[in-house]
């Protein structure tokens, strides 16, 4: 019901939970919340990190390093038209990394540490941001479209209402990146796929990576050379009403297939290879006739945003001609909730490990990957076209190390080797 009377509007704001992430999400919220700073002479923050979503977007180290300087003599100066208020130390700080720069060199991460400070900045301006007249009235005019609004961009608190009071941010689509599914006739939504409430582990999830991979009409290539190519999925896959495209990784290993299997499972490595990753648990183990799970706990850690929790159930099973693969989906259990302070965020990916010969293998990843949060999907998917060779890197240093120590089949593996010695056996 929309609510007629002003103080009817400001009763059914204060029931709900606000999150700063999924107001900066929703396009015409946030272009409020841009409204209502500029009106308190306080926009500055605001530009300057939608100058930043843009920044680490851009490829060319050449494009970055312009923009980098733009940046700067429009932020940073103490004379910059639209200067913002850091410390001398981070101002210093951003000259001393741009002087280190140039336009064969220009990093990403050039301003992380006044990304973070803008940030928390802005989100003390949040609160009187709620309960301003401006925002009411943006509420009002929303709920005439969608009375679902508030829903949208917030959750009932614990006292209005049973629903979880958890820290996490689900957030809707940005409509700027144009992948609402209305837009789609033929958008495929993760439910389509799998109800992640259901355990279990079949014939379709391990034939829907082999299918992924092998369907070259489905991705666009991205980055390519003679050891690494990366592509994106030409369509997105929907998580409700956020679209995000899906990734696929192909590399080549001067290893045989055995080896690169063992690498990628053993528990020892994980840090090395999945780097950001921490607190990696085996939460749980079940068997589904002749397909096994094991479900893995672990978190993320990532710049400038609020610490990630995936709960992911992985299977292996090997095929005929020595391949193996490694199917892996998000699940929910009752038994293990939402960790407080984290996002709780959704995959589905499997990984081909195919032997090329007796001494190289081909590692093909296909990936689909909800952060949640405070991440545009517009951005994200031009972030994921981005992705660097870290984790190749990483793989082969970890090949190497366990062939100079005679390393064979690993002793922990989260229970993935398990799975595929139930699948070995159960064919027996």
């Amino acid at each position: 019901m929309i609510p007629q009377k002003r103080v009817e509007l400001v009763k059914l704001v204060q029931q709900y939970d606000l999150p700063f992430e999924n107001i900066m999400d929703d396009k015409k919220t946030r272009q409020c919340f841009n409204d209502y700073l500029k009106s308190n002479l306080n926009e500055e923050p605001f530009l300057f990190m939608n100058e930043l979503d843009h920044y680490v977007t851009l490829i060319g180290t050449k494009t970055r390093y312009k923009a980098a300087k733009r940046i700067v003599d429009e932020y940073l100066l103490n004379t910059s038209p639209h200067a913002i208020n850091i410390s001398n130390s981070l101002r210093q700080e951003a000259y001393d990394n741009l002087e280190k720069s140039d336009e064969s060199n220009c990093p990403k991460d050039l301003f992380d540490a006044i990304r973070l400070h803008v940030y928390m900045d802005l989100k003390q301006c949040l609160p009187n941001f709620l309960d301003s007249d401006m925002f009411r009235t943006h509420v009002m005019e929303s709920m005439k479209h969608d009375s679902k609004y508030l829903e949208s961009v917030g959750s009932p608190k614990a006292d209005s209402c049973t629903q979880d009071d958890s820290t996490d941010e689900q957030t809707q689509d940005d409509s700027s990146t144009k992948t609402d599914m209305s837009t789609h006739d033929n958008a495929q939504n993760i439910t389509d796929i799998y109800d992640p409430k259901i355990l279990n582990v079949t014939d379709v999830d391990f034939e829907r990576v082999l299918a992924e991979v092998k369907d070259d009409c489905m991705w666009k290539r991205v980055q390519h050379n003679s050891k690494r190519s990366l592509y994106i999925s030409q369509n997105a896959l929907f998580n409700g009403k956020r679209g995000l495209k899906k990734m696929k990784e192909i590399t080549i290993y001067p290893y045989p297939v055995d080896e690169v299997f063992y690498a990628l499972i053993d528990e020892r490595y994980f840090d090395a290879i999945e780097k950001g990753f921490k607190d990696p648990k085996n939460v749980q183990y079940h068997k589904f006739g002749k397909y096994a799970g094991t479900i893995i706990h672990k978190k993320l850690k990532l710049p400038l945003m609020q610490l990630r929790e995936f709960l992911v159930m992985k299977s292996a099973r090997k095929e005929k001609n020595g391949s193996y693969i490694i199917a892996k989906k998000s699940v929910e259990l009752e038994k293990i909730p939402r960790t407080k302070g984290c996002i709780r965020g959704m995959a589905i990916a499997g990984t081909l490990i195919e032997k090329i010969d007796e001494k190289n293998t081909r590692v093909t990843l296909v990936a689909y990957a909800d952060l949640g949060g405070w991440t545009s999907p517009a951005v994200f998917n031009r972030l994921a076209a981005l992705a660097d060779d870290s984790k190749y890197k990483s793989t082969l240093s970890v090949l190497k190390q366990r062939r100079g120590v005679s390393l064979g089949e690993p002793g922990r593996s989260f229970g993935i080797l398990d799975t595929l010695k139930h699948f070995e056996a159960f064919k027996e």
